[in-house]
């Protein structure tokens, strides 16, 4: 829950490193970020860290892995028709994640907890060349890091469609009903899908008495469901 919070704060700040620095850097800022906080889980002995560990370092590593990074990336790539699809197979990887928490189960199961982590650690490690190597600019981009065109074009009319809001900057865009639309979206997702994923594992093995690995099974039915279900809705988006 308070990993959950503070990613809220740090969305925002995400975006705005993205602007400034590019996303080769954030992300990179964001493997080194998290893999030092799975690493610090590993050896902790008190409640208190796994609450400023887990809690606060690990939702700033997260939230500079996030959504926000990966869909500056994309709409800068696909400015054609397929963005929407290009934009919900990325992120299946969310479900994707849901997905393989039995196998994480069961690598508890066998490492313990603290070796779990220190595995989660090596494999943010893993990535982090990866990050480096095949982090590309966009076509048409010039810089060695692009960055986003900060200085984007003004619309004049007050009446324009839907599309026209893809050159707005924040500041014009959060006086348009569509971008709160958006807002409180997302916000319904996050609770609902926030307080299922928290509160569901310990409900089936504590109270109804299931073995971990088959609590763990049920919650990954939901980023199963959550692969197919993004990706058919933004086939959609590109079509209508």
């Amino acid at each position: 829950s308070i990993m959950m919070l503070i990613m809220a704060f740090i969305y925002p700040v995400a975006g705005a490193l993205y602007d400034r620095f590019g996303a080769r850097r954030v992300l990179a800022t964001g493997v080194i970020i998290t893999a030092l906080g799975f690493w610090i889980n590993a050896h902790l002995n008190s409640l208190t860290g796994f609450y400023l560990s887990y809690g606060i370092l690990l939702a700033l590593g997260f939230g500079l892995l996030g959504t926000i990074t990966h869909s500056a990336i994309i709409a800068q790539w696909f400015q054609g028709k397929k963005k929407g699809t290009a934009l919900s197979i990325a992120l299946a990887s969310y479900g994707s994640g849901i997905a393989l928490v039995p196998l994480i189960q069961v690598i508890i199961n066998h490492l313990g907890w603290r070796g779990t982590f220190q595995a989660m650690a090596g494999v943010e490690l893993i990535l982090l060349p990866l990050v480096l190597a095949l982090q590309r600019r966009p076509p048409g981009s010039s810089s060695l890091d692009w960055e986003p065109v900060l200085a984007l074009p003004k619309i004049e009319s007050s009446s324009a469609g839907f599309s026209s809001y893809a050159s707005l900057n924040l500041l014009n865009a959060a006086r348009t009903r569509p971008f709160w639309f958006i807002f409180a979206s997302y916000l319904c997702v996050g609770i609902f899908l926030n307080v299922v994923i928290i509160n569901l594992v310990a409900h089936l093995s504590l109270d109804l008495g299931w073995s971990e690995t088959m609590a763990a099974s049920a919650l990954s039915v939901i980023g199963v469901l959550g692969i197919g279900g993004g990706v058919f809705w933004g086939i959609l988006s590109d079509r209508f």
